[in-house]
């Protein structure tokens, strides 16, 4: 799991994480990817043809990767770095959240073109074919 987070940072700078960080990040990372597609697609897709736009396909991508950040940046900071309060969060949680939060839109998009085929209202967004 180490190597899916560091594409952008040597591992050798990063010595407070460990297995537990990494698998956290990744949890919060497909869990709030796959409610959004959940949501978008399975939910409402099926429902009304009202969020059937590319305007709103790309709100929900945005949502999810604010939410992923936030969440990564929260949970992350407390609980692998153990931090009290707000104040003294490091550079490797920003950096770690914001790796997430590509990641999360990145799979967001990736993912969009298996679940766009349970949808009936939905089913052109984000690329038609």
């Amino acid at each position: 799991m180490e190597n899916f987070y560091f594409l952008f940072e040597s591992a050798e700078n990063w010595e407070t994480w460990n297995e537990k960080g990494f698998l956290i990040g990744m949890l919060i990372l497909f869990g709030f990817t796959f409610l959004f597609l959940t949501l978008y697609y399975i939910i409402f897709g099926r429902k009304t043809d009202r969020y059937a736009s590319v305007g709103k396909w790309f709100l929900f991508g945005v949502i999810n990767l604010l939410l992923v950040f936030i969440v990564t940046l929260l949970v992350e900071g407390f609980s692998v770095f153990a931090y009290d309060g707000f104040d003294n969060f490091e550079f490797e949680i920003w950096s770690f959240s914001l790796i997430n939060m590509l990641y999360a839109f990145v799979f967001y998009f990736l993912f969009s073109l298996v679940f766009k085929r349970f949808s009936i209202h939905s089913k052109f967004y984000p690329v038609k074919f």
